[in-house]
C-alpha cells in the first residue's frame, strides 16, 4: 500500500541531522527505522531527548500499532520524553497520543529559507564563537531556553568542520546566541539555538545572528537553510524571507 510522507528536508529532518552528528562522536548508537528516530536519553543534552515521527503506514491498523511502539518509547524510564511530528502527516496523530494520556507541550513551525534571495543587513555586529568564550555562550542559550546543558557536547560540535557558533554582544558580553550544522550532503544548513536573554530582546541581536548564518550559507553555497521557530521567532525569521511549511508538534 502507498505510504504518507512527511514533506523531505523541511522539517525535523535538520534537527535529526544534528542528533546523529552528536551521537556518532560519542561513540553511541541512537535507533531508527522506515518510521521513526529516537535516542537514548543524556544527562547532559536537550535537544535527544524526543522521538521523531516520520511517517506512517497508510493502513489504519498498522499506523496505530506504529504509535503504540512510540508511545511505549517515550513513556520508558531513560527514553526520550517528546514526541514529535509534523502535521505533513494525514492522520489523526494529536487524538490518538491524547487518548493514551499524553497532551502537547509545546508547537514549533517548520520553516525554510532558499539562499539566492537578497538579505539585508542588520544593526548589530555578530561574532563567531571559539573554545575560548563557548562557556559564556552555553550560559547564554541555557539561560534564554530554560534548560541546562553540559558544555562538553558543544565542545564536540564546535570541533566539526560544519558546524559554527555565533552571538551578540551588549557592553561586552554575549547576549543572543546561534549556531548552525550542515548535512553530509551540503545541501541544508539547520539553524539551532538562536537564543536571547530576555531583557536584551527586541534589539534585533537575532534577527542579525540568523542574517549572518544566511550569508555564511551564500558562501558556501549551501541551498537551503531550515529552522524549527518558536511563536515568539517566527514573524523574526519571515521577516527575514523565511517560509513557513508545517507544524511540528511536540506530545509528551
Amino acid at each position: 500500500m502507498n505510504e504518507i510522507f512527511v514533506q523531505p528536508y523541511t522539517t525535523l529532518e535538520s534537527l535529526t541531522d544534528l542528533c546523529w552528528r552528536l551521537f556518532e562522536c560519542a561513540g553511541i548508537d541512537g535507533d531508527k527505522n522506515e518510521y521513526y528516530e529516537y535516542y537514548s536519553s543524556l544527562p547532559y543534552l536537550a535537544y535527544q531527548n524526543r522521538l521523531m515521527l516520520k511517517k506512517l503506514p497508510a493502513d489504519t491498523e498498522k499506523a496505530l500499532k506504529v504509535l503504540d511502539e512510540a508511545v511505549m518509547i517515550a513513556k520508558d524510564t531513560g527514553s526520550p520524553k517528546f514526541i514529535s511530528y509534523c502535521d505533513d502527516i494525514d492522520f489523526p496523530i494529536a487524538s490518538y497520543l491524547k487518548s493514551k494520556g499524553m497532551e502537547e507541550f509545546f508547537c514549533q513551525a517548520g520553516m525554510t529559507y532558499f539562499t539566492g534571495n537578497k538579505v539585508s543587513g542588520c544593526k548589530q555586529d555578530v561574532i563567531e564563537i571559539g573554545h575560548d568564550r563557548l562557556e559564556e555562550w552555553c550560559y547564554v542559550c541555557d539561560e534564554a531556553f530554560g534548560k541546562k546543558d553540559e558544555i562538553s557536547i558543544y565542545e564536540t560540535l564546535l570541533a566539526d568542520e560544519k558546524c559554527k557558533f555565533f552571538a551578540c554582544e551588549s557592553e561586552g558580553n554575549i547576549v543572543s546566541t546561534g549556531m548552525y550544522c550542515i548535512d553530509d550532503n551540503n545541501t541544508n544548513m539547520g539553524i539551532h539555538s538562536i537564543g536571547t536573554l530576555a531583557d536584551h530582546r527586541g534589539n534585533s541581536y537575532a534577527s542579525a545572528i540568523v542574517v549572518r548564518i544566511i550569508m555564511e550559507a551564500e558562501k558556501l553555497k549551501i541551498p537551503m537553510l531550515t529552522l524549527q521557530a518558536s511563536p515568539l521567532g517566527e514573524p523574526v525569521y519571515a521577516q527575514l524571507g523565511f517560509k513557513k511549511l508545517t507544524m511540528i508538534h511536540s506530545f509528551a
